[in-house]
């Protein structure tokens, strides 16, 4: 019974000792084959990369050349070989103020701007939007109402649709300190680098009836729009609104572009 139990013994630690490196084995197995599969997947994604990679700089030497055929008279420039991936942006560095304007009939005047650009444009510096103080006319000032308010911001982009504008707002504080709006307006940066003098006319909507002007004037609130950003610079329904001319402003702007070149864009006076 005991030789009995002796040998069963035995016969299970080399069954145990058999089944352990059956598993060590497999182990190591299953981890090289694990291990090729990641190296597979690995090589696949970096042949992705690399094709896409080539697609895109196929696509700007197909479109340098076209540019370079279309390209004649003074617009000419030495063409560059080393041309940049489509994901390179190119930059406008933008600064000034809004230095002064003529408004009719009104005074204690503060201007409002907002900077508005296209859905592949991005500032990457400065302040989208600004308030000025309120500024009262003068006669040292020939009645015209000084601001002087500064600004300056940085745009990146890889598509000149959707230019930068800069849209304002002005308002004033009636007899009862309410603030009421008394014009807007619009302009484009300058696309040329360099200091540029701009003047903004400013227009303010008008009532549609006389019984919503009068009771306007009793809620100290004139006509306005209601979105007035999204529908000054994209001029969608502005053809069935009615305004009317209350001044104009003048600002100031310093430009600066980088990188413009790069994508056929030689923003040069002409």
């Amino acid at each position: 019974m005991a030789d009995y139990n002796q040998d069963g013994e035995q016969e299970f630690q080399f069954q145990q000792e058999n089944d352990g490196v059956n598993n060590q084995f497999f182990d190591h197995g299953l981890g090289n084959f694990e291990k090729t599969r990641e190296r597979e997947q690995e090589e696949l994604e970096r042949q992705i990369r690399a094709e896409q990679t080539q697609k895109q700089v196929d696509y700007h030497k197909s479109s340098q050349e076209m540019r370079d055929k279309t390209r004649t008279g003074g617009n000419y420039l030495p063409i560059k070989t080393n041309l940049k991936q489509a994901y390179s942006p190119f930059h406008i560095f933008v600064s000034g103020h809004i230095e002064s304007g003529q408004i009719n009939d009104y005074d204690g005047l503060c201007c409002k701007y907002d900077f508005v650009a296209g859905t592949d444009w991005q500032i990457i510096d400065g302040n989208r939007s600004g308030v000025s103080q309120h500024s009262y006319k003068s006669q040292q000032t020939n009645r015209r109402v000084v601001w002087n308010y500064p600004f300056e911001l940085a745009f990146s982009s890889t598509n000149v649709t959707g230019w930068p504008q800069l849209v304002l707002t002005m308002t004033n504080r009636d007899f009862f300190g309410r603030d009421q709006i008394c014009g807007y307006g619009t302009v484009h940066i300058p696309t040329q680098p360099g200091s540029h003098y701009r003047y903004l006319n400013v227009f303010q909507p008008i009532s549609s009836s006389l019984l919503s002007q009068v009771f306007g004037w009793f809620k100290g609130k004139n006509a306005e729009f209601i979105n007035p950003i999204e529908l000054l610079s994209k001029n969608e329904g502005r053809e069935v609104t009615r305004v009317i001319s209350t001044g104009v402003i003048k600002i100031q702007f310093h430009v600066t572009v980088k990188n413009m070149d790069e994508y056929g864009i030689f923003p040069f006076k002409a």
